[in-house]
């Protein structure tokens, strides 16, 4: 009977996955049968398919892999407290338990919520004696008139749940995220020698959405475009709080993207090859390239039988994912963070974004690399202008070019930031190899922390991708800040051992 229950979790599982629905409440009510649902495995282990074995370890280590509908209904939750909506933050929360009975965040959130909505209850007499007028509609939101601005985030902060970083995600306090950004960096964003030796992984997390409004506001897109500020503030705060806490594929290598290519573009001058909706669009793309990554390659997606490769037909499945994922986010929203732009500027944005994304998948990197040579041939290259700035077809092809580079750029960056960057790549790999050991199928030689190092899979990966920097993006770039890129990739392949390049 106990094997056979558990093979009925596994197999509700796997249906709630395909159906779009949540996972079932009954296998999460199993998994905290450990010893129990220990001893399902090892008989999976003889006789039962890899997919069912991923299953069940995914039940074993707990809900990592929270529905997106979920997700989405948490960050609505969320939003709602930062713009002190409270209430509707509370109704929210109570649909994603109805949705996830376990799920511990909503349990937590709803706790807090509902300890700060008390205390506003106690002190709204306080605050009346005052002179302040404070009032309630009765859906129970928050109506601030003549109040201090720290009175109300006093009033919402009890408990450390709303603290002034989490409120800079309210649109009512979006110039205090830009001025908080600018802080952060100064004027060194629109140095590029300066903005190239700048690492994100020494922003504090708080830090990461206001940096990333940053470089959209530098950019000048965001008013150049006539967008509602508020709301891709609100965008980009949502994409970023939908990434895991991956050793690699979290928020800051989505800001490190979006930096990369704030400083290709704008300090280095390759802005002049894109119109303002694709500059957007390329921003953000690289804000959302990996959103909701899984932690696994897509050969281990597909050789497991996972959901997701069977539903994107085991073809650029992670990318696929992503990109629709970023598109979800967005339609989740309150406010349309495209709302503004006329239907041939979505369009042509959406086309940007899903052709970046996809262009990301190393499996396609010599197709991509070869397609690039093509039409940087040498005549083209001796052109002014390589990239038509009115042609979509010049567009996708650079955005490729360009999202390519930002998500492999740390070959090019200081000794010190690569390094740091490699070994994460390693310990994420590593976690993987471990447990594709648990579901006894065979460990890929970079993925075994027995048969390999941080070092030598950064070196095979230099070797792979120095020939598309040196032949595809350096060209495009003038004396100096070719030279400096060139300089930084020599130094990390002398660290690695490797002969000079002889590109």
């Amino acid at each position: 009977l106990a094997g056979d229950a558990i093979k009925v979790a596994v197999r509700l599982s796997r249906a709630a996955h395909r159906l779009g629905v949540p996972l079932l409440c009954t296998a999460h009510v199993l998994a905290e049968q450990h010893n129990f649902a220990c001893r399902a495995l090892g008989e999976f282990q003889l006789h039962g398919n890899l997919s069912d074995r991923y299953t069940l370890l995914e039940i074993l280590d707990g809900p990592k892999h929270p529905h997106l509908a979920t997700r989405h209904l948490l960050a609505s939750a969320i939003a709602d407290y930062r713009a002190y909506r409270i209430s509707s933050a509370l109704n929210t929360l109570a649909k994603v338990i109805q949705l996830s009975p376990l799920d511990s965040t909503a349990h937590a959130l709803q706790r807090a919520y509902s300890s700060a909505l008390g205390c506003f209850h106690e002190s709204r007499a306080m605050h009346k004696k005052q002179g302040n007028v404070l009032t309630l509609c009765e859906d129970g939101n928050l109506i601030s008139e003549q109040c201090e601005r720290d009175d109300v985030a006093r009033t919402f902060g009890i408990g450390g749940v709303c603290d002034a970083a989490a409120a800079l995600s309210s649109g009512a306090l979006e110039s205090e995220a830009l001025e908080r950004a600018e802080v952060i960096r100064g004027s060194a964003l629109r140095d590029a020698r300066k903005a190239w030796v700048f690492s994100v992984l020494d922003l504090e997390r708080e830090d990461l959405v206001p940096f990333g409004m940053q470089l959209l506001h530098e950019a000048g897109c965001i008013d150049a475009l006539g967008l509602d500020r508020s709301a891709v503030l609100h965008f980009v705060a949502a994409l970023a709080d939908s990434y895991r806490d991956l050793p690699f594929h979290n928020v800051y290598h989505a800001i490190d993207a979006m930096h990369t290519l704030y400083v290709l573009l704008v300090p280095m001058g390759l802005r002049k090859y894109l119109a303002d909706t694709d500059l957007f669009a390329l921003l953000i793309a690289a804000l959302g390239h990996d959103v909701l990554h899984p932690g696994r390659t897509n050969q281990f997606l597909v050789c497991t039988g996972h959901p997701l490769a069977l539903r994107y037909n085991d073809m650029s499945v992670l990318e696929n994912f992503h990109a629709a994922s970023l598109f979800d986010i967005a339609n989740s929203m309150d406010v349309d963070p495209f709302g503004s732009l006329s239907v041939q500027q979505r369009t042509r944005i959406r086309k940007v974004i899903v052709r970046s994304i996809l262009s990301t998948d190393l499996d396609n990197h010599q197709a991509h690399t070869r397609q690039l040579l093509r039409h940087l041939s040498d005549d083209n290259r001796s052109c002014a202008k390589p990239f038509n700035v009115d042609a979509l077809n010049d567009c996708l092809l650079l955005s490729t070019l360009l999202m390519k580079f930002a998500t492999i750029s740390s070959v090019a960056k200081r000794a010190d930031i690569a390094r740091v960057w490699g070994s994460l790549v390693a310990e994420e790999y590593f976690a993987q190899g471990d447990v594709e050991r648990r579901l006894g199928i065979h460990t890929s030689a970079r993925m075994d922390r027995t048969a390999t190092s941080s070092e030598r899979i950064a070196l095979d990966f230099t070797e792979l991708v120095r020939p598309f920097i040196f032949d595809c993006l350096l060209p495009l770039l003038d004396g100096d800040h070719r030279s400096l890129l060139k300089r930084y990739c020599g130094e990390n392949e002398e660290r690695l051992g490797m002969p000079p390049s002889a590109f």
